[in-house]
């Protein structure tokens, strides 16, 4: 007995211990409401308070926010290095998910430690009313934190709520607190203890689109003879409030609101600047309707669908185009690397649920492997076979869920190919098209006519 009790007093001992190598000092955060995905941003100041240096930090965020996670950045102030993260499963603190962040270096004690924290937070905005009608507006509501939620005591912190532009219907306050256009600010709040938290709700306007991607399939054929084809089908599905009652084509074309509609019109999706041979089709075939732009540094496609998108509505379309390979396939030898997107543009502040990318290598290619920016499930690899094909062609295979524009990174594929197998296809050509040929002169000179002897 004697041996349990010491042993949960050295466990709460460590942990305390723990929580009590840092004070935060300093915090302004941003939370961004203006489009479905909550970004938040916050610049934390740490100061080591501890007994020895140290190498590691913990960050906090809400059971909530954790479950709808798509995506956390952890940067140093002043670096562009990324630093890596870990849950910490031996903090358990209800209501909050911890994680543990190394640092780059050590910090003596006493010393200060600035980090920047971005997060993306989705489908955590609930449309409220959940059914509207055409003529209506659409209002969301966020629960979130009024305290910056922290591992360790904060001596000062605040907070800035961006809304979009819009009607606020309701807002909790929590003194110090402030509604200012299209901004709520909670703080300056002093001396707050460690996994402290004040419940906010806030009830707002916002007509950004609430598209979600619910399956995007994207295709990467790679082409020695210079060429990368690339296709992706996409299936959206707008997922703010439902329209309630009958669509009057001629009261939306009578609208006077514009983009304040909570309907979608049209979006853009941003493509490589090399793309070109660009088709946008749907299930009925080509749509006219979209258009190209041209820029210096990208390809700007304007996609419209055949009917504007409310709550509830439903499109999938597949998009395509060609860059030039020079532009990311590199060679050294017998080895080749593929630099390319994970997850390319669909439109801004989009939220893809199911991603699956597929890279077709060309044929007897061997000792294939890919590095990716963030983690990824990698599928079996599948088997391909087009023109003039024997064995096939390998398809790499890997999927991952929720994702947002942050996610649009670039991963590298890599392969041995010997340069003589890209003959293998024009003398299979050649050789087929020359046996027909000694075939067909074998079959004229043949005389199967029938004479009669004299």
């Amino acid at each position: 007995m004697w041996v349990r009790v010491l042993a949960g007093f050295l466990a709460v001992a460590a942990l305390t211990q723990g929580e009590g190598e840092w004070k935060v000092t300093d915090v302004d955060r941003t939370v961004d409401l203006t489009s479905q995905v909550i970004k938040v941003q916050s610049t934390v100041t740490f100061e080591n308070v501890g007994a020895s240096e140290q190498n590691s930090v913990k960050i906090v965020l809400s059971e909530k926010e954790d479950a709808h996670l798509a995506y956390l950045q952890v940067q140093e102030d002043g670096s562009q290095g990324k630093l890596r993260y870990t849950k910490d499963k031996s903090a358990n603190h209800e209501g909050f998910q911890v994680y543990k962040v190394e640092l780059l270096k050590r910090v003596p004690k006493g010393g200060a430690l600035k980090l920047k924290i971005a997060y993306r937070v989705t489908q955590s905005l609930k449309p409220l009313p959940t059914k509207i009608e055409q003529s209506e507006q659409q209002f969301v509501i966020y629960e979130g934190n009024a305290y910056f939620a922290a591992a360790y005591p904060v001596a000062k912190e605040k907070s800035n709520v961006k809304l979009p532009t819009g009607k606020l219907l309701s807002a909790t306050t929590h003194n110090p607190s402030k509604q200012e256009t299209e901004r709520l600010t909670y703080g300056p709040y002093a001396d707050q203890p460690a996994f402290n938290s004040k419940p906010i709700n806030v009830h707002f306007e916002n007509n950004a689109p609430f598209l979600v991607a619910t399956v995007v399939e994207r295709v990467i054929e790679i082409s020695h003879w210079g060429n990368i084809a690339v296709e992706e089908y996409v299936e959206l599905e707008h997922r703010g409030a439902e329209l309630k009652g009958t669509f009057s084509r001629i009261d939306f074309q009578m609208d006077r609101r514009g983009r304040r509609q909570p309907a979608v019109q049209q979006w853009t999706t941003v493509l490589p600047a090399t793309a070109k041979d660009i088709y946008y089709r749907d299930e009925i075939g080509n749509i006219s309707t979209s258009g190209v732009r041209v820029r210096a540094d990208s390809v700007d496609v304007e996609i419209k669908p055949r009917y504007p998108l409310f709550g509830g509505w439903r499109t999938s379309y597949v998009i395509g185009y060609n860059v030039p390979s020079y532009e990311y396939l590199y060679k050294k030898g017998n080895d080749y690397a593929l630099r390319v997107r994970l997850l390319d543009h669909v439109m801004d502040n989009i939220v893809v649920e199911k991603l699956t990318t597929k890279v077709i290598i060309p044929e007897l290619a061997r000792n294939i492997k890919i590095v990716t920016p963030y983690t990824v499930d990698r599928r079996p690899d599948e088997l391909k076979k087009t023109y003039l094909d024997v064995s096939g062609r390998t398809v790499l295979v890997v999927q991952k869920d929720n994702l947002v524009n942050d996610h649009i990174q670039m991963m590298t594929v890599s392969y041995e190919f010997t340069d003589w197998h890209m003959l293998y296809e024009p003398l299979y050509a050649v050789g087929f098209f020359l046996a027909f040929f000694l075939f067909v002169i074998f079959y004229v000179r043949l005389d199967f006519s029938m004479k009669t002897n004299q």
